[in-house]
């Protein structure tokens, strides 16, 4: 290859990289709340605090921007729902662990950034790195999305993630680097 053509994949492999980021930014985004979809105006008289019942206490944070009841009830709604998913993939175990596993491989943030990294290194064992922190970056968007957080050790599995997909980068170099050095 020459060099022309090397820097010009190298240069794609950068901004593939960044179109990877500004994709995770923007598909992480959360949801609006009603009121905010209806771009109805701030009620400064409305207190999204009253009457909270004691389990939401935790998120509390997460009724901030509430302006109105359908905006609380909303994100009581989402609160839940993200508890009740929770406690489905522990009671999983293995299966949802493995779940969880090929839903963070399958992200296409995570590809376009290693995918972008290998090309912008030349395929080197260093986009083991990136893919473990492209794993990282996706575990923060993502707990950016719950109101409840994702659980600490999810950081694990988004990080195994990256360094799976950076491995199916990887992976033809190094058999074409091992089928050069073996003898036939």
């Amino acid at each position: 290859m020459s060099d022309k053509m090397r820097n010009l994949v190298r240069v794609f492999g950068v901004l593939t990289i960044v179109v990877g980021l500004l994709l995770g930014f923007f598909l992480s985004r959360p949801t609006p709340l009603p009121s905010q979809i209806h771009s109805v105006q701030r009620n400064s008289d409305f207190d999204p605090f009253a009457g909270l019942e004691p389990k939401y206490g935790e998120f509390a944070s997460a009724f901030v921007w509430a302006n109105t009841a359908k905006d609380v009830a909303y994100i009581k709604r989402k609160i839940d729902a993200e508890l009740s998913d929770k406690v489905v993939l522990r009671k999983a175990g293995l299966t949802g662990l493995i779940a969880s596993l090929v839903a963070n491989v399958l992200s296409p943030e995570l590809w376009l950034i290693v995918l972008g990294a290998a090309m912008a290194m030349g395929y080197t064992p260093m986009i083991l790195g990136a893919g473990i922190l492209a794993g990282v970056y996706q575990h923060f968007l993502l707990d950016q999305t719950f109101y409840t957080g994702r659980d600490p050790e999810r950081i694990g599995l988004s990080v195994v993630a990256g360094m799976l997909v950076a491995a199916l980068c990887f992976a033809p170099r190094l058999v074409s680097w091992l089928r050069r050095k073996l003898p036939s």
